[in-house]
């Protein structure tokens, strides 16, 4: 499985490295896959599923978690890997991770792995992903990307809860105190506003 594993992580990982790409980089990808580790039983699925969950990345498209799932089926049934990987259950799961909430039991660890950053108990660290993720809409401009960030922290912190499966339980009270101190305070935060200013000085403040 491992070897299996390891050469659709070759395959994907130049993907990971378009300049867009602030928050959703191969960063993410490898702090996930860290993490995934350390769970007991997770599936060559779930593993392949993280993978290509962001695979396929535009600002401007409401269809990355569907092209991203149709993008995996494609390179597994070209690899002609389809009857050692259930391509129907990795679709599932990297669909799920648009709405985060899993439809499957196996999408629950990986929609949790995914907002894993929301629950940092530094939160220094949770707010510089934050403003990672932040900078990756900045051409869309300060006024639409906080009205987004808030749409996004309000519909979160509405939710009873943020992680499904019991290996995170113990996040959800971190990640709610953390979203609620940065939505009270990051459109007055000078580094998040040097987002939309284009100062060299973000660079060195804030590296993934």
């Amino acid at each position: 499985m491992e070897d299996l594993f390891n050469k659709y992580l070759k395959m994907v990982k130049i993907n990971y490295s378009e300049p867009h790409r602030k928050f959703h980089s191969w960063n993410h990808i490898q702090i996930g896959l860290d993490l995934l580790k350390d769970i007991p039983n997770v599936s060559l699925e779930q593993k392949i599923s993280w993978l290509y969950h962001d695979i396929i990345y535009d600002i401007k498209s409401n269809q990355n978690e569907y092209q991203s799932s149709l993008r995996a089926i494609e390179d597994i049934k070209s690899q002609k890997d389809n009857d050692k990987i259930d391509i129907n259950i990795v679709s599932i799961i990297i669909n799920d991770t648009k709405t985060h909430v899993p439809s499957i039991k196996e999408s629950e660890i990986i929609l949790d792995v995914d907002m894993s950053c929301l629950g940092i108990q530094n939160y220094d660290e949770f707010f510089k992903l934050r403003i990672l993720a932040a900078s990756e809409y900045s051409s869309f401009g300060k006024d639409l990307v906080i009205e987004g960030t808030k749409k996004f922290i309000s519909g979160i912190l509405a939710t009873d809860k943020i992680f499904y499966s019991e290996y995170f339980s113990y996040m959800n009270k971190i990640a709610f105190k953390n979203l609620q101190k940065y939505y009270n305070e990051f459109e007055k935060n000078q580094i998040f506003l040097e987002i939309f200013e284009n100062k060299a000085t973000l660079k060195n403040k804030i590296k993934p």
